[in-house]
């Protein structure tokens, strides 16, 4: 039996299902790509530098590339300009991590349907996310709501870190290692092995379930004893 098949016939009114969102539920490579072109609109990049801005306004999403630099190689961008490249990396850092540009993912195909299976079986759903509050928080809500994912009154069931200076991994630790054994299971739905080696330490009883999209590759993938998807078709 498919492992998402086997996870809903498992789940109870007891049960908690925990979504990662970035490469896990959602797709961010259109966020990617939207941000290049705006900086290379921007800056005027067409004036000081043709051809940067010629690949840059051609880029087009991937499901594989992870952060601006991915996609810069995936198009054998120039690297000699390293002013360039600096300034173009950090318009990208302060852009993706904000509400600005999130109504630009895409949910991965089937990714709403399973949540939305999850809810009808009565389980409670919690969106566990590296993103932070202060600068993600309203575009996270809207991004939810736009393509119906179950949310909670208030967004209740939404947990963001409350400060970018935390690591998305201490963040996570912390979660799980305060996260009390008070559901008959618990499902882990993460892209990043890292964050699924944390949660398995801090909490044996959670069923994690590695998603394979795209990780940045800091850490080796999951053991084979862990569950895995390559996506959320049922």
């Amino acid at each position: 039996m498919q492992i998402l098949e086997k996870i809903l016939n498992e789940l109870k009114s007891e049960s908690l299902v925990i979504f990662d969102l970035d490469s896990t539920l959602f797709d961010v490579s259109p966020r990617i790509t939207a941000i290049l072109k705006a900086f290379a609109s921007e800056f005027k990049v067409k004036d000081t530098h043709p051809e940067h801005y010629r690949i840059l306004t051609n880029v087009e999403p991937h499901p594989q590339d992870y952060g601006v630099r991915r996609t810069l190689e995936r198009y054998n961008f120039p690297t000699t300009d390293m002013d360039f490249i600096k300034k173009l990396v950090e318009f990208w850092k302060t852009k993706f991590f904000s509400s600005d540009y999130l109504h630009h993912d895409r949910p991965y195909l089937g990714a709403h349907e399973f949540t939305k299976k999850v809810e009808q079986k009565g389980a409670e759903i919690l969106y566990l996310t590296g993103r932070d509050s202060p600068r993600m928080k309203e575009g996270t809500i809207s991004s939810l709501i736009a393509h119906q994912f179950p949310l909670d009154q208030n967004a209740q069931n939404l947990i963001l870190k409350p400060s970018k200076d935390i690591s998305d991994a201490v963040f996570k630790q912390k979660f799980f290692e305060n996260l009390k054994h008070s559901h008959k299971d618990v499902y882990f739905f993460e892209n990043e092995p890292l964050n699924i080696h944390l949660a398995m330490v801090e909490a044996p009883f959670v069923k994690p379930i590695f998603v394979e999209t795209v990780h940045s590759q800091k850490t080796p993938e999951p053991s084979a004893k862990v569950p895995r998807i390559k996506n959320w078709k049922i």
